[in-house]
């Protein structure tokens, strides 16, 4: 599963935490696989016993991310040099630095990358200023010894450089492939807020270029999900959010391939509304969150065949158990599009998860795209049996979300981001049936 949320908001214990119980749940309703988790370490934790006290929440973040289903990924730092240039790092402690890492994650985390530099052509504010902003070269020494360190104790582990900004020629991992980086990483993290399909294939370009074809990106952030979120704009202006969502992750997925490992959000539920967020600070859904259970619901079992788009329709095409399956919408008006139907209709599902079954007119069925996401898939016999051996029926109770989890739910005594202790609290959950013609999410009209 490559969809990923950015860390959450860790102010509190993760025990006896039920409005943080509720986050992760409902994380996992939205179809969310991985977890970024930011983990800071002083400069004392060279000595292994220290490493051990400091990071004991993060590990019982790790922990706590497990028992939801969902994996992790670290941001960890490395020891920066003190002082005014000249000045050296020090490779020692940052190779025990991550020996400590490995031998305490190794095994615990899906990957891990560097902590808070947000690094693009060299022009980071995240390295401080003045004499003591931190280098190129020391930059990349430190991150060469933490790789070292890890490898050395977690050989298995996935090292990666970043986070790196936008960063259109991939001149940080051009850079990085030389001395003293020298290609030292498994893969790149990587925010850019535009043009992601644009920096994925240029770093994907450098790592074949070095002959190292099996190198991964993972998208670290972004914020295409963003919209409105209050006031007159909101009515019809928040739903639009949704759908830059689904199409930029889609055309993610579908165009970077499968070494893209994480398509990540920008936050989830903040402490105060925020147009960028999933949900409200009470755990509300919006638009976007639906639109994102939506999608993971739907390539959940899914193997992706190909890009197939053309003629100004983005079409990209997978292989479900019940058959072939697709999403796809145009880039601006209106398009047609002539689809052969040998079973004689179809089943197209919007983002919000509303399905209409749509019959062909002799061989095929020709369908008007907007530039709105639209899935669909044919309508099997009643009965029939799929690849995977289940029958498969178009009765409406069939046509209901695969995930095991409602949408929507009903929870009296909802803990507060203020109050994040309430023991006593308790949780209901009310099932809603998604069927043919049955709406899970309401929209304005102009979408019925």
């Amino acid at each position: 599963n490559p969809f990923s949320v950015t860390t959450f908001a860790f102010e509190s214990s993760v025990e006896n935490n039920p409005f943080l119980d509720e986050l992760m749940t409902c994380a996992r309703i939205a179809g969310f696989g991985k977890v970024w988790v930011r983990c800071y370490v002083s400069d004392k934790a060279v000595d292994p016993k220290v490493f051990e006290q400091e990071t004991a929440m993060f590990r019982k973040m790790v922990d706590y991310n497990r028992k939801f289903g969902m994996e992790t990924i670290l941001n960890i730092n490395g020891i920066w040099p003190k002082g005014d240039p000249p000045r050296q790092v020090d490779k020692k402690a940052n190779f025990q630095i991550g020996q400590n890492y490995g031998r305490v994650f190794g095994g615990r985390v899906c990957a891990f990358g560097n902590h808070g530099i947000e690094q693009s052509n060299s022009k980071s504010p995240y390295r401080g200023g003045g004499k003591s902003r931190l280098t190129d070269f020391e930059y990349d020494t430190i991150m060469a010894c933490v790789y070292d360190g890890i490898k050395s104790v977690a050989p298995d582990a996935l090292v990666c450089i970043g986070n790196i900004a936008t960063d259109f020629e991939a001149d940080t991992v051009k850079r990085l492939y030389k001395s003293p980086g020298n290609g030292k990483f498994d893969g790149a993290f990587f925010n850019a807020y535009m043009g992601q399909l644009v920096v994925g294939r240029n770093m994907l370009a450098v790592f074949d270029s070095h002959g190292d074809t099996e190198k991964t990106i993972w998208s670290e952030e972004q914020a295409n999900q963003r919209s409105p979120f209050e006031g007159p704009a909101r009515r019809y202006g928040e739903i639009l959010g949704a759908e830059r969502m689904v199409q930029t992750w889609i055309s993610m997925i579908g165009r970077l391939g499968p070494r893209l490992k994480s398509v990540t959000m920008w936050g989830f539920a903040p402490s105060t509304r925020q147009d960028i967020m999933m949900m409200t600070p009470d755990l509300q859904p919006r638009p976007q969150f639906v639109a994102h259970a939506v999608m993971a619901d739907f390539l959940a079992d899914a193997l992706f065949t190909g890009d197939r788009s053309a003629g100004g329709i983005n079409l990209f095409e997978w292989k479900r158990p019940d058959g072939p399956a697709f999403i796809c919408w145009a880039d601006a008006g209106k398009r047609s599009l002539n689809l052969e139907v040998p079973s004689g209709s179809l089943i197209l599902t919007d983002i919000m998860g509303n399905s209409v079954r749509k019959k062909r007119e002799r061989e095929s069925l020709l369908w008007n795209w907007m530039a709105v996401p639209f899935s669909f898939r044919a309508e099997a016999p009643s009965g029939s049996v799929t690849e995977s051996g289940s029958p498969y029926s178009t009765e409406p109770d069939a046509l209901r979300s695969r995930n095991s989890e409602c949408l929507f739910r009903t929870i009296p005594e909802r803990p507060s981001p203020e109050n994040c202790r309430l023991p006593d609290a308790k949780f209901r959950w009310r099932s809603e049936k998604t069927e043919v013609g049955r709406s899970i999410f309401r929209f304005p009209a102009r979408w019925r």
